[in-house]
């Protein structure tokens, strides 16, 4: 003779508030997504219409103890707006040393170096 054991489980009839808890929760889950996919198109938006070709920081040295900051495409278009504010605002006793040049991408370390030379 064998035996079968059955074990039954309790089931309340009372909705249960792990259920409800999971349905709103899925809910702000599934908004949440919602929003960042929104943002994430903006964001895309936004990225075209970013320039192609970064500009970068150069930072002139000079003398007496001068340095100047510029936002440039090239060294050369730099080198180009350094001599015409040159031409503009100093006198003849300052001298632009062209060899030492800093090249800055980042904004931020531009910014950090701006004033050090």
């Amino acid at each position: 003779m064998s035996t079968v054991i059955e074990k039954t489980e309790k089931v309340s009839s009372a909705p249960q508030p792990e259920n409800s808890e999971r349905d709103v929760n899925r809910k702000k889950y599934a908004s949440i997504l919602k929003d960042i996919s929104g943002h994430e198109a903006k964001i895309a938006e936004l990225r075209a219409e970013l320039p192609t070709q970064w500009l970068a920081f150069y930072k002139f040295y000079g003398k007496p103890f001068t340095t100047m900051l510029v936002y440039a495409n090239t060294r050369e278009e730099a080198l180009q707006r350094v001599r015409a504010r040159l031409d503009r605002s100093y006198s003849d006793g300052y001298e632009l040393i062209e060899w030492r040049v800093d090249e800055y991408t980042d904004p931020g370390k531009a910014a950090l170096n701006a004033d050090k030379s």
